[in-house]
């Protein structure tokens, strides 16, 4: 691609933008450009929940009022159907790639939250306090 270029005798970046569109792009494509061999999609469907799989995830332990803490937000649990508290157990928590928060206990999910704070705040390390119930 360089030596392209330069016997172009293209030397700014505009020139090397126009060069790729009208004249590298077109060719490349003439050259390697195959027809399928079915019209129909070679995708199979995803089994499973890719928002649960691109996640950043963290154990928590659930405190005695039924709430754990992420990254200085409280989360509250609601009252379970056949179970009284979540306190004193071990929690995964997600934070998606939406900025959802879900609870897991045992690979099921326990609660899921809108989202208080995307995946990039939490690299960034930019804390939200904020409660939510």
């Amino acid at each position: 691609m360089v030596n392209e270029l330069k016997r172009a005798k293209i030397r700014t970046y505009e020139a090397a933008n126009r060069y790729l569109n009208e004249v590298y792009i077109p060719k490349h494509n003439r050259k390697f450009t195959v027809e399928a061999k079915s019209k129909e999609t070679a995708f199979l469907p995803v089994k499973y929940n890719l928002k649960h799989i691109f996640s950043v995830r963290e154990s928590r332990k659930v405190r005695k009022d039924n709430t754990v803490t992420l990254r200085n937000i409280v989360y509250q649990f609601p009252k379970l159907k056949g179970s009284r508290t979540m306190a004193g157990r071990t929690i995964e928590m997600r934070v998606c790639l939406d900025g959802t928060v879900i609870a897991m206990h045992g690979g099921q999910v326990i609660f899921e939250w809108p989202a208080p704070l995307r995946v990039a705040d939490i690299e960034n390390e930019k804390e939200v306090k904020r409660t939510f119930q």
